[in-house]
């Protein structure tokens, strides 16, 4: 760690030392201050000044570590959001057949879709995507709506592609063009999105849109004009639906008791036939709300929405025009809502500005989550006997009533176990739309923030980041602890700095539950974005900062990137004991990680040191015996890489009799039982280490995906064994799946995945003698 400049410490020493010594004289000269009282002064003043060196150490030694680490970008999945297709994207299926033929019949050119916002850009994507998907080729979703969300986007893509760490510290410009190289060697046609892209001259300079010969690019953008996106761009305006189409939407959605063809027709014109505001205007009238407000057919819709905005509605044909539809189409849902007696139904609205456009876990939104906080808090007016209040029943209907009428959509998740998540949805131009409104009203807005930050960080305490069935749970919450936080204000006093606290716990759980699960690169997004934001507001030496830089290093091991990852452990670790001291339940998981990442560059003997000296350090105390356990596992593989096997053997039962006695931790507890399998392999018992494996196997695929890294380091590890007992065949098959499911899920650039392909490779040769024999 480089030390901070001596010059720099003495100016901290002078600057709190000079006033302490001039009060002295003072007080002494002045008066007359007795012995006692200077000898107290002066202590208090060395002290101080002692204080304010150890400070100045510590930001200096820490300052150049981070700022040399944390230049790497963020990274988060580049997979298209298939699940926010729409059903049908009517009126589209031209453009939507051309595009896709592209992806396996390249014109060279990249191809841009440009339109208002609500027009259906992203959702011919998302079906390009679906069918490109489908057919078997690859596709890749670029999240461009800013920078930041765009090189994290870059460099999920790399580690996709298995490009290597170095080629992105220059930025996305230079990553870009490596990129662009991977792709055009990629045979059988390939598809990159582009989402969201409201500046083409970075994208422009950096090579992103030219045209290849093996794949498409296709970008979706508001601007439409062609020199803004060059040359070799071919731009594709999404305009508004026909007349015809325009009102066979309204019809399908609101039902044929809203009137005829015609009427449905110049519904649309008003609506200036943009897809989300069709949808929206459909799905009211074909709700229960609308016989209760007078408004169920097409001509009484038309007609309130002229007498609500009859500024919006003058020229629908005009940008500024259909923009704004969108936007009193919303509102006026939301008017007649109030009508029917669902007042707080904007409130709700509000509060979905408030959070990232992306699903929405639903619990967040329900009764008990949002029931005192600053937008639902009621007053109790006892005398006012009769009068019900908002409560759980009104605020379920008032969810109901906004499912009904298309502001909100619920989505169901389901994975490979049947564990179910329930979402909320709303299209980001609603989202967007609620969010401008509540930002001009500078108390609403206080209000939205404020509750967005209790309800992300209240939910993020309740689930547990160790917990497999909650996995799909904190996929949804992720982009929503990034943005909550991302907005939570600028100054770092008074509650603003008790909001940031409570949030960086919530980005750190949420880091921690991505990093369990095996969703290595989402996990980093999460951690190094929010670790951004706390370390520029909190500080280097605050215990947010280095527990999200702990799980930055985390999600760096589990990338690949095994030595950048231990420098970063070694560093954190080396504050935490000097911060907190050497039995802190804080210090010990940062010596846990440090030895575990010690342990993946195969420095054994310096990883035993390090886990003696957490044990020695800790003691018996009992709230750090999980973390404890977890030294001793690490401690396990310290002895067997050095050799000590018999002390290695009795290092791994002990710590499996003592998980057995340990409830809540079963992840860590089928990692120590596979360690204790390792051990029976190195000793030549590979009966029994077979048998462990694959009840731990057994066990691991019972908590996640078969996927999962655990879950193929525990199969790589059973072909190792039956390969030893010459069973090649069957070695050869679990060679293969593990190597073809780390290519696909860790990369092929992986180290795991190389030494997949070098154990498949020897079985394969062992295999060919004695076949030919």
């Amino acid at each position: 760690m480089k030390q901070p400049d001596p010059r720099l410490l003495v100016a901290v020493a002078l600057t709190t030392a000079v006033p302490f010594v001039a009060g002295i004289v003072t007080n002494v000269v002045t008066s007359h201050w007795s012995p006692i009282g200077v000898v107290g002064l002066i202590a208090v003043g060395g002290a101080s000044t002692a204080a304010a060196v150890w400070s100045a150490h510590l930001q200096g030694a820490g300052a150049t570590d981070l700022e040399t680490i944390a230049n790497a970008p963020a990274i988060s999945s580049a997979e298209p959001p298939r699940d926010l297709l729409p059903r049908a994207v009517r009126g589209r299926d031209e453009l939507t057949g051309e595009l896709t033929g592209l992806v396996r019949a390249p014109d060279g050119r990249a191809h841009v879709l440009a339109g208002l916002g609500g027009c259906g850009k992203t959702a011919i994507a998302l079906a390009v995507a679906d069918r490109t998907v489908a057919s078997g080729s690859r596709a890749w979703w670029l999240d461009a709506r800013n920078p930041e969300a765009l090189a994290s986007s870059l460099a999920g893509l790399a580690v996709d592609l298995g490009i290597d760490e170095s080629a992105g510290a220059a930025g996305p410009a230079a990553l870009i063009p490596v990129i662009r190289r991977h792709l055009d060697a990629l045979a059988g046609g390939w598809l990159l999105v582009i989402d969201d892209a409201e500046q083409p001259g970075p994208l422009r300079e950096s090579g992103a849109l030219n045209g290849s010969e093996h794949g498409l690019v296709l970008v979706t953008t508001r601007i439409g004009a062609d020199d803004a996106w060059g040359e070799r761009a071919t731009v594709h305006r999404i305009e508004e639906l026909s007349r015809e189409v325009a009102g066979q939407i309204l019809v399908d959605v609101a039902g044929p008791d809203a009137g005829d063809a015609e009427q449905a027709e110049a519904l649309a014109g008003v609506l200036g036939r943009l897809p989300l505001a069709l949808v929206t205007a459909g799905r009211f009238l074909n709700s229960a709300s609308a016989p209760l407000t007078a408004t169920t057919t097409f001509d009484a819709y038309r007609a309130a929405l002229y007498d609500r905005f009859p500024e919006f509605m003058d020229d629908p044909a005009t940008a500024g025009g259909r923009g704004n539809t969108v936007m009193a189409t919303c509102e006026l849902s939301l008017d007649l809502l109030a009508r029917r007696g669902r007042v707080h139904a904007r409130t709700v609205m509000r509060l979905v500005g408030g959070f990232a456009p992306a699903p929405l876990p639903a619990d967040l939104l329900e009764w008990p989550a949002v029931r005192g906080t600053r937008l639902f808090r009621t007053r109790v007016r006892p005398l006012r006997i009769g009068r019900v209040g908002y409560g759980a029943v009104a605020h379920s209907r008032t969810l109901r009533d906004l499912v009904e009428v298309g502001l909100l959509a619920l989505q169901r998740s389901t994975d490979s176990h049947d564990r179910e998540l329930l979402c909320v949805v709303a299209h980001p131009m609603v989202v967007q739309t609620n969010r401008s409104i509540a930002e001009g009203r500078p108390r609403v807005w206080a209000r939205v923030t404020a509750t967005t930050v209790h309800l992300v960080s209240a939910a993020a305490r309740r689930h547990d980041p160790e917990d497999p069935g909650e996995l799909m749970w904190w996929a949804a919450i992720a982009p929503h602890v990034i943005e909550v936080l991302r907005r939570s204000g600028p100054d770092a006093a008074g509650p603003h700095r008790r909001r940031l606290r409570r949030l960086a716990e919530a980005a750190h759980r949420t880091a921690r539950a991505l990093f369990v699960g095996g969703r290595y690169a989402d996990s980093h997004w999460v951690a190094r974005t929010g670790r951004r934001y706390v370390l520029r507001r909190l500080g280097l030496t605050h215990a947010a900062t280095l527990r999200l830089h702990n799980d930055v290093a985390n999600a760096t091991y589990g990338l690949g990137r095994r030595n950048a990852a231990e420098r970063t452990h070694r560093y954190v670790a080396a504050v935490r004991r000097r911060l907190a001291g050497p039995g802190d339940v804080e210090t010990l998981r940062s010596q846990n990680n440090h030895a575990a990442a010690l342990l993946g560059i195969e420095s054994f003997a310096e990883a035993l040191l390090v886990c003696d000296e957490a044990l020695a350090g800790a003691g018996s105390r009992p709230a750090s015996r999980p973390e404890l356990l977890r030294i001793r596992h690490h401690r396990v593989t310290a002895l067997v890489g050095l050799g000590r096997l018999g002390d290695a053997e009795d290092e791994a039962r002990r710590t499996v009799r003592e998980y057995q006695r340990l409830s809540g931790y079963e992840t860590d507890a089928l990692r120590a039982r596979s360690g204790l399998a390792n051990v029976l392999t190195r000793r030549g018992d590979l009966a029994s280490a077979e048998a462990e494996y694959r009840l731990v196997l057994a066990a691991q695929e019972g908590l996640w995906q078969p996927e999962h890294p655990d879950a193929l380091t525990t199969r790589s590890n059973l072909a190792i064994v039956l390969s030893r007992m010459n069973r090649l065949e069957e070695a050869e098959r679990e060679h293969r799946t593990v190597y073809d499911l780390r290519r696909q899920v860790l990369g092929p650039a992986h180290p795991d995945t190389a030494r997949s392909h070098g154990y498949l490779t020897d079985v394969r040769d062992r295999i060919k003698p004695s076949s030919l024999s």
